[in-house]
């Protein structure tokens, strides 16, 4: 599966709603396969996420949704400052989550494998067993060693991924370059639909 993430900064949240009813009915392309909003207030920020099935959709999904997007006025839709695509490296998100928690980094290409592994074998396991965790949805591109990790949670006080009920910190999974220090960001998911 991939991902694309496309960044838009000012607008109003309510331009989501679009995407909300019936696919066909409000031009999302078929081939979405779940859609993200996610909501940033400190910065009045938003992340779309649209994840598709097959790396060859790539290109033609990222036409057909920049011309959605461009379809709705700037002043609305905010200003797009970015799309960047992405492989889905985990996507296990339950229900409809209220936050999230995304640790972005950038890691050597070469460990990527290695990190998904350490993801899967360690951190998974652990953090399911908090009660608060609706889920994660991990995107790595495997050209440029961008990674993006979302971590679903119904309430933000117990979105903390450093609790001391985890024997790990998931920044000792990653390198400790400062260039590349996970950084994260908390987040209001303001829309979760499976196509």
């Amino acid at each position: 599966m991939n991902a694309r993430v496309a960044t838009f900064e000012g607008g109003k949240i309510e331009t989501a709603a679009p995407f909300a009813g019936d696919a066909q009915a409000t031009g999302t392309p078929e081939l979405v396969r779940e859609l993200f909003v996610f909501a940033e207030k400190v910065r009045d920020r938003r992340l779309l996420v649209s994840i598709f099935d097959d790396e060859s959709d790539i290109e033609p999904m990222m036409k057909r949704l920049n011309k959605l997007e461009d379809d709705v006025e700037e002043e609305r839709r905010g200003h797009r400052t970015m799309v960047e695509t992405y492989e889905v490296i985990i996507r296990e998100v339950s229900g409809q989550p209220k936050h999230a928690l995304m640790t972005w980094t950038e890691l050597p290409t070469e460990i990527i494998d290695d990190v998904v592994e350490a993801v899967h074998s360690d951190l998974l396991s652990k953090v399911r067993e908090l009660g608060e965790w609706r889920g994660a949805l991990a995107l790595a591109n495997r050209d440029t060693g961008a990674a993006r990790f979302f971590t679903f949670y119904d309430d933000l006080e117990t979105a903390n991924l450093r609790s001391p009920r985890l024997e790990v910190d998931p920044s000792d999974l990653l390198p400790h370059d400062p260039a590349s220090m996970p950084q994260d960001e908390e987040l209001t998911v303001a829309l979760r639909r499976q196509m």
